[in-house]
């Protein structure tokens, strides 16, 4: 399971819901569900509803319990409804990115027009980087101040090299205004990559530096609209 920070741009501070609608792997709404036929034949599942089914128990109540799947009468087939452009199941805005935003006039918060964000380099923060970045990659030694938990990562320096170059890039992305995803005042979704279990994905370098363009090229495009931070959770 991973968690995510989603930047939703939209007209109004109200229209979040509506524009996360469509990639919510729970939705409801027969907009956006498709039926996936069941990888068993139903001829596999008669059979079984045949043998096993409990007294006077119909065939979509044993399809429930057995298979949890629905049964289309319109189709014959055996299956369920999902969201084929699913990107998460939960949803909060704020969550772990609370007060994510830096706002001109002092404060921090999860929601504001982007004419009032503040989203000029974190210079503690492009410090922490850096130092990570010399210790972890580069395999500077530790000084004696600092803490080892503050270096610790999953992932071999490699991975650092192959996402982001080098340094100052690392750097500069870790301590400017950054999301895995964001959402357009119009519905559309762009992203890093396809995230996995356990914060795994398939991002590259090409596909980061992509993704870095257009969200500078959203930021810019009017600065009226409001920029929401939302924490995403997928399995």
């Amino acid at each position: 399971m991973s968690h995510f920070s989603v930047a939703v741009f939209s007209h109004h501070p109200g229209d979040v819901e509506e524009l996360l609608a469509p990639y919510d792997e729970q939705t409801e709404d027969e907009e956006y569900l498709e039926f996936e036929e069941a990888d068993e034949s139903m001829e596999e599942i008669r059979a079984q509803y045949t043998q096993e089914k409990e007294d006077n128990e119909s065939f979509e109540d044993f399809l429930y319990r057995c298979y949890d799947y629905d049964y289309n009468e319109e189709l014959d087939e055996c299956g369920y409804f999902c969201n084929p452009d699913a990107k998460f199941d939960t949803w909060e805005i704020g969550g772990r990115w609370h007060n994510e935003l830096r706002l001109k006039q002092g404060g921090k918060c999860d929601q504001a027009q982007i004419k009032d964000i503040d989203f000029s380099l974190d210079v503690e923060a492009l410090e922490q980087a850096r130092r990570f970045w010399e210790v972890c990659v580069e395999g500077q030694p530790l000084s004696e101040d600092e803490d080892p938990d503050d270096f610790e990562t999953l992932f071999p320096k490699e991975y650092y090299i192959d996402q982001y170059g080098d340094k100052e890039t690392y750097a500069t992305r870790a301590a400017g205004f950054t999301c895995w995803a964001f959402v357009t005042p119009n519905g559309e979704w762009y992203e890093n990559g396809q995230l996995g279990w356990f914060d795994t994905s398939d991002a590259t370098k090409e596909s980061r530096e992509q993704f870095a363009l257009d969200l500078e090229n959203m930021l810019k495009s009017d600065p009226n609209l409001w920029l929401t931070i939302v924490d995403c959770h997928s399995f």
